[in-house]
């Protein structure tokens, strides 16, 4: 199902399974709206999950584009921050950690951290995946805006020893990075959404500056992530933000994502809008059938309801979980103000 750019006046909700040609309609989209006009390059917005998505997505459009070179903004949440922070809140002293640095720092803040805190996980505290889980949980607690002070007060009002000990660890870890001028993948996004929030004319001025939003795989998307949209393109001023996704394939739910988002996704709560089937068929297995591979029979059909409305039946991608640490016991439920605490500072 082609989209036009001109009948896009609002949000507009994408929803296809697998191998529907999702990231070829964003392409489709980007290259009307430069050639007709209605937004150049650097007007344009595009949003995904990895650098290799990203790059391919760049790629695509320069081959169809090849004679427009002006600035682009096709990039990762992560990278997309990074530039925000870099030309809006320049830090000479803001140094950016990869994964194994993360590790180094953590397993210091647990060699150092008094023993009566950690209670029982004292004796796993040498421990490398000890480490690994922490970072893990720290990750899920930024990705849902949790700020480590009031998650130390939520878990002195309620919590059980175990979840006290983690949220003085992840206390203890982020003071380590701001007293070092270190920041990680995640305070990009969090760093980025704290200055949109405290600087009004930054705000109008990117609002202003992207006439189109386009974000590939949403239903990866994580809180943090999702209010950063929101601050960029809120839904109340009708912006052209196109979402792309498939409820049905999140890959990312161990990494914070949050099944209610991909819900909303389809019901549309929080980014209103029309909702479009893609494509009816894989493309991907239409071209494995011209070349006489064998398939089943395609399982992705979408079927037009009333109105604006579109349902997408289609395999459900396996998902994966995260697997079992030295965390959480069975009784340490998800704490409720998981998706609710204000931004890590």
């Amino acid at each position: 199902m082609p989209i036009d750019i001109q009948d896009i006046n609002g949000p507009l909700r994408v929803l296809a399974g697998p191998g529907t040609g999702k990231t070829r309609a964003l392409v489709d989209l980007y290259e009307q709206a430069v050639l007709r006009r209605v937004a150049t390059r650097d007007q344009i917005l595009a949003l995904t999950f990895s650098t290799g998505a990203a790059e391919e997505i760049g790629r695509r459009i320069d081959e169809r584009l090849q004679d427009d070179y002006g600035e682009a903004w096709i990039s990762t949440f992560h990278s997309f921050c990074w530039r925000v922070l870099r030309d809006h809140a320049p830090d000479a002293h803001r140094m950016l950690i990869n994964s194994f640095q993360e590790s180094i720092v953590m397993r210091q803040v647990l060699a150092e951290v008094d023993p009566d805190v950690l209670g029982a996980l004292v004796g796993v505290r040498r421990s490398d995946a000890f480490a690994r889980d922490l970072l893990g949980f720290v990750s899920l607690m930024k990705q849902n805006l949790v700020h480590p002070a009031a998650f130390i007060l939520a878990t002195e009002a309620g919590g059980s020893d175990r979840l006290r000990a983690l949220a003085a660890t992840y206390q203890a870890y982020q003071d380590r990075l701001r007293g070092a001028g270190m920041v990680d993948f995640r305070d990009l996004i969090i760093g980025a959404i704290e200055l949109l929030q405290s600087r009004h004319e930054l705000r109008e001025q990117l609002r202003a500056k992207f006439q189109l939003v386009l974000v590939d795989e949403f239903q990866d998307v994580d809180p943090a992530q999702f209010q950063l949209l929101q601050l960029l393109a809120p839904p109340e001023s009708r912006p052209r933000l196109v979402v792309v996704g498939d409820p049905d394939q999140s890959i990312y739910g161990f990494r914070g994502t949050v099944p209610r988002l991909s819900r909303r996704l389809r019901r549309g709560d929080d980014v209103p809008g029309r909702l479009l089937a893609l494509l009816a068929g894989s493309a991907r297995r239409r071209r494995a059938a011209a070349r006489g591979d064998t398939a089943r029979p395609d399982a992705t059909q979408a079927s037009l309801g009333g109105g604006d409305r579109a349902s997408v039946g289609g395999r459900r991608a396996r998902r994966r979980c995260p697997r079992r640490g030295f965390l959480l016991r069975p009784r340490d439920q998800t704490p409720p103000w998981i998706v609710s605490g204000p931004a890590v500072g």
